[in-house]
């Protein structure tokens, strides 16, 4: 399992977060540039005017490619801007800005999946989470995050339409203890607590009183 990235909350300008997302579909938009009508034959245009066409490769599409995905999940945390604090909002950024870093990026590594990503923030945001927990993304793209506390701990992969799957490790006096599970994120709150390891994410939820 891909090691998690731990989130760090320094100081983040939203508003530099903000227009990068708000400019996306501009500077996509704006990679390759099509013909008017008519279509390329060679030098020839049948049809319409000869438009030049700019095809990325290597470094540079994958540049394009981290920023495109850097900005649809900053969209998309903007759309539920009103159900998070400030620091979660913060701590996502950094998050996403760290897993999707092309500075940083391996040949394992993988763009993170939307609609995974969609079922991670419904999590935070059903559970009440005041802090975002350290995350990472899977081979496919999921969201992966974890807990720890107490000596159990909680690895949670977040997958495409509001499914997730969870692996719960604790101790007991027949020794160590595992718990494996899959579901809606609305029932993960539910299953944590029936298999006492809520300890785990008390920590990050003290915030809500």
């Amino acid at each position: 399992m891909p090691e998690l990235v731990p989130i760090r909350s320094g100081a983040v300008n939203p508003a530099r977060y903000w227009s990068d997302a708000s400019a996306v579909v501009d500077t996509i938009g704006s990679i390759v540039e099509a013909p008017s009508q008519g279509r390329l034959e060679g030098n020839i245009t049948a049809g319409g005017e000869p438009k030049i066409f700019q095809v990325l490769t290597g470094a540079e599409a994958l540049e394009a490619n981290l920023f495109k995905n850097r900005a649809n999940l900053k969209l998309l945390t903007s759309k539920v801007a009103m159900h998070l604090l400030s620091e979660q909002r913060r701590s996502l950024f950094s998050g996403i800005d760290q897993l999707l870093d092309v500075a940083q990026w391996e040949d394992e590594s993988s763009e993170i999946d939307e609609k995974a990503f969609q079922s991670f923030l419904r999590f935070i945001i059903y559970a009440q989470l005041s802090r975002i927990p350290n995350i990472g993304v899977g081979p496919d793209g999921t969201v992966l995050a974890g807990w720890h506390g107490d000596g159990k701990s909680i690895h949670v992969e977040f997958l495409p339409a509001d499914q997730c799957t969870v692996l719960i490790r604790s101790h007991s006096d027949r020794g160590p203890e595992r718990f494996a599970w899959r579901g809606h994120v609305a029932r993960l709150q539910h299953v944590v607590a029936s298999n006492d390891a809520i300890e785990c994410l008390r920590d990050i939820q003290e915030h809500n009183g």
